[in-house]
């Protein structure tokens, strides 16, 4: 299995563990912000740059809000290492 494909045969549970809340399709490049709910880096790059859910556009934003629990998280000036990779096993 590579990094981003799942087995189709997985059952619910298996499947809901790899599907990201905010586009809801299985995750692409799956990242973990430090809360540990874990997105896909284009859902969370959206979001970061306000283009998810109407928000205001804003390239430079320093930090990111959790679209599941609210918990704000630093973004470091570079735009990387703010959030992890999770490799699938």
């Amino acid at each position: 299995m590579t990094d981003t494909m799942v087995d189709c045969k997985a059952g619910g549970d298996e499947l809901e563990m790899v599907t990201c809340s905010v586009c809801m399709e299985v995750m692409n490049d799956p990242r973990a912000l430090p809360c540990l709910h874990t997105f896909c880096y284009s859902c969370l790059d959206s979001i970061l740059k306000g283009s998810a859910g109407g928000g205001k556009a804003n390239p430079g934003a320093t930090k990111i809000s959790c679209p599941l629990c609210q918990e704000k998280h630093k973004v470091d000036k570079s735009g990387k290492g703010w959030c992890c990779n999770i490799p699938f096993s």
